[in-house]
């Protein structure tokens, strides 16, 4: 007779949480208690009362001590009552379950109607309905789905140990009972590849062992598929319950077991199959079956270890009993030798090592890490702090369920079949093969900082590289923190792997555009030449004009036609602005620039504008000793001469205007090519200081230039008092006979 253990079989991932979870607690806390059954499988809960941990129905039962939420879950009102009652939490939901909740909620929240397969009396059912506050049909089966009403739209999710077929009907028989059908996957991958294997395992055996609980769900799924393939299926909790009838005259058995059921459970049913091989054997049954060596390969089960061990209080049980007594086998000292003498199931897996590099297919994205399916007997677990280099807050932004990835194996527990893995250190490896290649090469790159730290910045580059401050810019880098989030380009600096030391330059990278801008610049460009360049930085005399890896000079007597008191009146930095080029020392790389160059030349027509004899408004700019500068327009100023401020003699400007007044004066010499207008204020008059004006009057003055002339007098050609009017040599004026001021 050939035994053959499907595979895989046991507990899954989430189960083997749960029960790690309790024991820890247990070695650490004087008072540990679970709410409802930890898992559906009554000899391990009893293994785990052995250990002190009590199981209670309620929240209010629990009076201190650490309160552990089963695999199944329960509703955020409870969860809420226990965290109030101050009891220490552990959460042991299966992650697939708390998937479900959140699905559930979610399409709740959004108004469908939320369609649960599943049984109405499963724990994971109700805390599943808690979560989406009742607001979701629960129905076993397609008969139950063909009578619900007509509804324009519904999201249909399932139990997690479900059946994929069964769920198929039922999705099949909504579909005509509904307008708009979501369907979501929430069918545990662990339960669906045991349902696989057992499927596959029926198909090859005369007679099939189901393992687990009575009241487990999963575990009663498995046995119905075993019953649906046509086998004689037999579903027990422990070895003690196996009769030697089942197999007169079988050649082969199946064993299988669901997700609850922990290994020594299994191993005590393989020895118990031993020793009813070896009896039908002596007896001459299966004799024949027995004469052919088992294949390996395809069909042999896992290397199935007992998680507990003998620390765990399992050496207290009944010892293996004698050959032939049929009594029940409790794990201890001797089950491996004996799992290794029953060659007809020795695991023939693919040979994994720490170190190695596999690839895998991600199968689920949980709160606490990622399980992956990497072809071993198990799954494969990423702990969060080795998904990825950078922070992880949710794991879906950076995996998802389906995507097929490379991981690096930490370490593999044989007892328990599972494997550590880690996708940060493979991608970090290829990120040290391309820094090592690009550093080579003199490449540049382009990377994302992540953080400003004492010192400089981190930057992405598959993993956390250090750019010094130093480094930065050209110059110290003043404000890291406006750097974070931004690309730069950089080139790498240094490398030490064994230090996991990578520190990069923005610096090299800069210098050497500069280099490569000034050469262009020095070598193309000529005086008179007009660049587009961006403002870099202001001085109080003058602007610095990045032209595209060089840096030139704009003069503030250069920035425009008029008076600029400060560079930061016309300019800004980071303002892209079209400049000439004045002067060009290619010696010393330095360049002087224009602006007002290239700008309109207000005094090319000034003449014609402003005629001698005209009257027109003005602003007074500025005030010196000998008189008053008014602005006629933006890079066009007047002298009124002190003596021409008023008939009266006048002793100081300020007597007669301030800064910012609105005059009114009149042209009395204009000289363009020396840039010079003499202006007269006297006899004309002028607006009212303070004086209120309707909205009529102030429209009609800002259209007009040339106020009413009433009570305007000419000027006299002298002071207007016989004297002549010490005006000193200062700002490129004098005083001639006349009165009035020309240019030197």
């Amino acid at each position: 007779m050939e035994i053959i253990v499907a595979n895989p079989a046991g507990f899954c991932f989430g189960v083997r949480r749960a029960v790690k979870t309790a024991e820890k607690m247990a070695s650490l806390r004087p008072e540990v208690n679970t709410l409802g059954p930890l898992i559906h499988n009554r000899p391990e809960l009893e293994r785990l009362a052995e250990l002190g941990i009590r199981q209670v129905e309620a929240v209010e039962e629990a009076t201190a001590g650490t309160l552990i939420i089963r695999t199944h879950g329960i509703g955020p009102r409870e969860l809420a009552r226990a965290r109030e009652k101050g009891l220490e939490v552990a959460d042991a939901t299966c992650p697939y379950v708390l998937r479900l909740q959140r699905k559930a909620r979610e399409w709740a929240a959004a108004g469908w109607q939320v369609v649960l397969v599943g049984e109405m009396n499963h724990p994971e059912t109700k805390g599943v309905m808690a979560w989406c506050e009742g607001k979701a049909e629960v129905i076993a089966g397609a008969e139950e789905a063909r009578k619900l009403p007509f509804l324009p739209r519904r999201a249909v999710l399932a139990q997690t140990t479900q059946t994929q077929e069964g769920y198929a009907e039922v999705i099949a028989a909504l579909r005509e009972r509904t307008g708009e059908t979501r369907v979501e996957d929430t069918i545990c991958l662990a339960t669906r590849k045991r349902q696989e294997a057992t499927k596959q395992l029926a198909a090859e055996t005369d007679v099939v062992l189901v393992v687990g609980g009575k009241n487990s769900a999963n575990t009663g799924h498995l046995a119905d598929i075993g019953r649906d393939a046509g086998r004689s299926v037999h579903l027990i909790e422990r070895g003690r319950e196996i009769e030697i009838g089942w197999f007169s005259e079988k050649d082969k058995v199946g064993i299988t077991a669901g997700a609850s059921t922990p290994a020594w459970i299994i191993k005590e049913v393989c020895m118990k199959m031993e020793e009813i091989k070896e009896q039908l054997e002596q007896s001459g049954e299966g004799a024949e079956a027995a004469a052919e060596p088992p294949a390996g390969g395809e069909g042999a089960p896992a290397d199935i270890a007992d998680p507990a061990g003998e620390a765990n209080g399992t050496e207290g049980e009944a010892p293996v009993a004698a050959e032939g007594t049929g009594e029940d086998a409790a794990p201890g000292a001797d089950e491996a030798e004996l799992m290794e003498e029953s060659v007809n199931y020795i695991d023939t897996f693919i040979s994994f090592r720490p170190g190695q590099v596999v690839a895998g297919k991600v199968i689920q994205v949980g709160p606490e890490g990622v399980l992956v399916d990497v072809g071993y007997k198990s799954e494969g677990i990423i702990p969060l702090r080795e998904l990825s280099h950078r922070f992880v807050e949710n794991p879906e932004d950076v995996v998802r369920a389906g995507d097929e990835i490379n991981v690096r194996i930490l370490s593999i527990n044989p007892e328990e079949g599972t494997l550590r893995l880690s996708r940060r250190q493979v991608l970090e490896g290829e990120a040290w093969e391309r820094l090592q290649k690009s550093r080579a090469a003199g490449e540049i790159l382009e990377v994302t900082i992540l953080e400003a730290v004492k010192g400089g910045l981190v930057a992405d580059v598959g993993l956390r590289a250090f750019i010094p401050a130093s480094h930065v810019d050209v110059g110290f880098a003043n404000h890291l923190e406006e750097y974070v989030g931004k690309p730069l380009r950089v080139k790498v600096l240094e490398l030490e792997r064994n230090k996991r030391r990578a520190i990069l330059s923005r610096k090299v990278v800069l210098e050497e555009e500069r280099n490569a801008a000034r050469e262009r610049i020095m070598g193309e460009v000529e005086e008179g030449a007009v660049l587009r360049g961006r403002v870099k930085s202001l001085t109080s005399f003058g602007a610095f004009i990045d032209l595209g890896g060089l840096d030139g000079l704009l003069h503030i007597s250069e920035m425009s036609w008029g008076r600029v008191m400060h560079p930061s009146e016309v300019l800004q930095p980071g303002q892209e602005i079209e400049v000439i080029i004045l002067r060009l020392d290619r010696d010393k790389d330095k360049i002087s620039l224009g602006m007002k160059q290239i700008l309109p030349n207000p005094w090319e027509k000034i003449s014609a504008k402003y005629p001698e004899g005209a009257i027109v408004r003005g602003k007074v700019a500025r005030l010196v000793s000998f008189g008053a500068f008014v602005e006629l327009e933006p890079g066009v100023d007047g002298l009124v001469h002190i003596s021409h401020l008023s008939r009266h003699r006048v002793q100081k400007p300020e007597e007669v205007v301030q800064p910012g007044d609105t005059v009114y004066v009149q042209v009395i010499k204009v000289d363009a090519e020396g840039r010079r207008i003499n202006l007269s204020m006297r006899g004309i008059e002028q607006p009212a200081k303070g004086a209120a004006k309707n909205k009529r009057e102030a429209e009609s003055e800002a259209a007009a230039d040339v106020p009413a002339e009433t009570g305007w007098e000419s000027p006299d050609e002298t002071t207007g008092e016989g004297e002549t009017a010490d005006v000193p040599s200062a700002a490129g004026y004098f005083s001639n006979d006349e009165g009035s001021v020309e240019a030197k």
